[in-house]
């Protein structure tokens, strides 16, 4: 398809020579005209250059009154071909005026309008008004190529009847170019026009929408069935694989579309080469099958048939090395390019081709499926193969049959993977050398007791993806900073044991050995600890609590660690929100196996943990609650309350902030006493229940730094976050006791001895009370803020 103009390149030459001779030597045409006359010489003389693709217009321009039309998809740099020129303004022909064709369609846009090297800026009016120097010399006028554009109206004024408004150029995208002469704004002559062009509308069959796109497939549906391309009607071409296509090349791939169409080419394009060209820009592939034309993007689809038959031709590359000169002139973006290349690259290298014939179930295949192929001969399991070829018709023995060719492909030749992949894939038969990979699926440290005696074991097991090749394992162990390894076990895959161990990093290899006596590569593990007797027990799992009379008892069940050596209880009158270490201690030690205790019954939380050999609790506590409502009642209720004030008698104890501590805590261990400040008197001698409810909480001057920590760090208890929170620490205690007399307190009374207590039962008339502050680290202090003395009765 051409442009045909020839009445109106006849007028411009007229009226260009006709100007010439009217300002030679100082007017714009006395180098336009020198060039145009060398360059249609030039042009009539020498024959096209060959780019070994499809190409369009140059950007140095071009003229004639016939050419070829410039088809553009996706978005390109592209020159223009001159179509007609004239000049006006008197005898000095200061003005150029000059139709520039660049598309033999409607484009959607030009994004950039370059003056050779120079990107302009063009004003609502078309007036160029960037780069300054062009101001007031150059004015473009922009046609998009519409069947309803009109001819430019101010050309038609200025042509002096040349041009009329019969000149519409329907269908063509154009720029009219008037440019005023000044040698000082063009040093070089007339500039070349060359400009980034958004190209033409393309049919969306997915869509049924006509809108510019880069998407390849749908700029190839285009061309195949415009009438500059192949002319194949809708109906012949086969959409679904349009859509199909379309949705590949959309994928985001590093940032950017996986494949895009951008570029040009003349009408005069054999259509073989520009879809040639055309394909290059998705990695795709265009066949004509079963009546309808099809297309496929460059991308891996799952096989949906399996082929099962005999042999197939293997073409190994001998180790040659190829370079191939890969034309790409439809892709404009360097990624793309290489994502395409890559493609190239991958499939070459996957070289296995299979011509076969096959029964009516390979009928369904067409060329472009992939399917899977099965030759246990041959180490195929569900191997992938893309048909290349496919035909159909009878054998010898007149039986239809489906003949294919057949040429291995991977969902790896559409990725970035190590080209060695390729070399790997080719069967699934085991090499004389293979040899499974072995490993350690778990690595798990005990300690065990025996006649009292603890040890440590480690328990390997060992396995395997692929046990049936594996005839045996060896096992090694070595300690860190040990050169040698010591051997752990020869056998079969399984569970392998270390002998006694000592407390420290270990680590562990394992290697396998084929039927052939081939030995594998060593797997070997990171570094393991084994911590033995520095491992803290287990947590005691829950804690019950039942009251009978005047009692509660607490059961649990046994922690079953070979060094547990007691459990402890602690108790704290908060219900809510208990902590370890704002309690008191109920039972200091409750000795293995023992899992129950009987106290006497406060309200409050019981919270018990467990204690190995070497003193380590258990990181976590258990805890149950016996409500104030769940005690028994007594008619009467007497109480003495010392907090906030805590008047009593104090022995390195102080009251600081109405909490009541001990005074210097330098040196650990520290204690100190407090006295009641008075009795409690039942007025004559009976049986009571006395108690003493303690709001405690643990103080640490050293506000909880982690350089105050004290002890060795792997003995510290509760979680690391917590470790200088104070919440898990048990170094602080309150002792309480109780006095009693038979006698009246008020007169000359004898009081026994301070005991120890909790809770009870207890005879006499007149009650005192201590308690003993106690703490094991430096700088901390049990805190008290409340200190009630209870005594009830019936």
């Amino acid at each position: 398809m051409a442009v045909a103009l020839p009445a109106l390149l006849s007028t411009a030459s007229v009226a260009l020579t006709t100007g010439v001779a009217g300002a030679i030597g100082g007017s714009f045409f006395t180098h336009f005209l020198v060039t145009t006359a060398m360059g249609a010489a030039l042009n009539a003389l020498s024959p096209k250059p060959s780019s070994g693709g499809s190409g369009g217009y140059s950007l140095t321009g071009q003229s004639g009154s016939a050419v070829d039309h410039q088809i553009i998809y996706g978005k390109t740099k592209v020159g223009g071909v001159r179509l007609y020129d004239t000049s006006t303004g008197g005898e000095t022909n200061t003005f150029l005026h000059r139709i520039l064709a660049y598309a033999g369609h409607e484009i959607e846009s030009y994004e950039e309008i370059y003056l050779n090297d120079d990107l302009v800026t063009i004003d609502g009016s078309g007036n160029v008004t960037l780069p300054a120097r062009y101001s007031g010399y150059v004015t473009i006028k922009k046609y998009y190529g519409t069947t309803t554009q009109a001819a430019d109206t101010g050309l038609i004024a200025d042509a002096g009847g040349a041009w009329t408004s019969l000149h519409k150029l329907s269908n063509i995208a154009y720029l009219y170019v008037k440019l005023k002469y000044n040698s000082d704004v063009f040093p070089n002559g007339i500039p070349v026009v060359s400009c980034v062009i958004k190209g033409k509308k393309v049919y969306d069959p997915e869509t049924a929408t006509t809108a510019w796109s880069d998407n390849p497939a749908l700029c190839l549906r285009d061309y195949v069935s415009s009438a500059y391309g192949l002319s194949i009607p809708d109906a012949r071409i086969y959409d679904s694989s349009v859509i199909t296509a379309k949705g590949i090349c959309n994928q985001t791939v590093e940032s950017e579309a996986r494949y895009s169409c951008n570029g040009s080419f003349l009408t005069s394009s054999s259509p073989k080469q520009v879809i040639s060209d055309m394909l290059t820009s998705m990695g795709g592939l265009f066949w004509y099958s079963q009546g309808s034309w099809k297309m496929k993007a460059a991308a891996y689809t799952t096989p949906t048939v399996t082929l099962v038959d005999d042999p197939a031709f293997i073409t190994a590359d001998n180790n040659l090395v190829n370079t191939v000169d890969f034309s790409l002139p439809f892709t404009a973006s360097s990624k793309t390019a290489q994502r395409i290349a890559r493609v190239f690259l991958n499939r070459n290298r996957e070289q296995l081709t299979v011509s076969a014939t096959f029964g009516l179930k390979a009928f369904q295949v067409e060329v472009g499926d992939i399917v899977y192929l099965n030759n246990t001969r041959f180490g195929w399991s569900s191997k992938p193969f893309e048909v290349t070829t496919w035909d159909f018709g009878l054998s010898d023995g007149l039986d239809l049959q489906t003949s294919l060719t057949l040429r291995e492909i991977s969902p790896e030749v559409f990725t970035n993977v190590d080209g060695a992949f390729f070399e790997n894939n080719n069967s699934s038969l085991p090499s004389a050398f293979y040899v499974p990979a072995v490993s350690f699926s778990s690595i798990e440290t005990e300690l065990r007791s025996n006649f009292e005696s603890l040890f440590n074991v480690v328990k390997l097991t060992v396995s395997s993806s692929d046990p049936s090749s594996v005839e045996r394992v060896e096992v090694q162990m070595q300690e860190d900073g040990a050169t040698n390894w010591v051997a752990v076990g020869v056998g079969d895959l399984g569970i392998y044991e270390t002998p006694a161990l000592n407390d420290g990093f270990y680590y562990f290899r394992v290697r396998a050995y084929s039927f052939l006596g081939v030995k594998g590569d060593w797997f070997q593990s990171g570094s393991t600890q084994v911590l033995g007797q520095a491992a803290p027990p287990q947590n005691v799992s829950s804690l019950s609590a039942n009251l009978s009379g005047g009692n509660v008892n607490l059961a649990w069940p046994p922690v079953t660690d070979p060094d547990l050596s007691f459990y402890r209880i602690r108790h704290t009158t908060d219900e809510s929100a208990p902590s370890w270490s704002n309690a008191v201690t109920y039972v200091d030690k409750v000795s293995r196996p023992a899992s129950s205790v009987s106290v006497p019954a406060k309200s409050g939380t019981y919270m018990i943990r467990a204690y190995d050999k070497l003193g380590t609790n258990s990181p976590q506590l258990s805890s149950v609650v016996v409500p104030a409502n769940a005690l028994e009642t007594f008619t009467n209720n007497l109480s003495l309350t010392d907090s906030p004030t805590f008047t009593g008698t104090k022995t390195n104890t102080s009251v600081v902030s109405s909490n009541l501590r001990i005074t210097t805590t330098t040196s650990a261990p520290s204690s100190g006493t407090y006295l009641s400040s008075t009795y409690i008197d039942t007025a004559a001698v009976r049986r009571v229940r006395a108690y003493i409810d303690l709001a405690v909480s643990r103080f640490d001057s050293g506000s909880g730094l982690f350089d105050s920590l004290t002890g060795p760090f792997d003995t510290l208890s509760g979680l690391f976050d917590d470790l200088t929170g104070g919440g898990n620490f048990d170094d602080t205690d309150v002792v309480t006791y109780i006095s009693i007399t038979n006698d009246n307190p008020a007169g000359t009374p004898t009081w026994s001895s301070y005991q120890i207590f909790q809770a009870g039962d207890f005879y006499g008339r007149a009650f005192r009370f201590k308690v003993e502050l106690k703490s094991e680290s430096v700088g901390v202090s049990p805190s008290i803020s409340s200190l009630i003395a209870k005594i009830k009765y019936n």
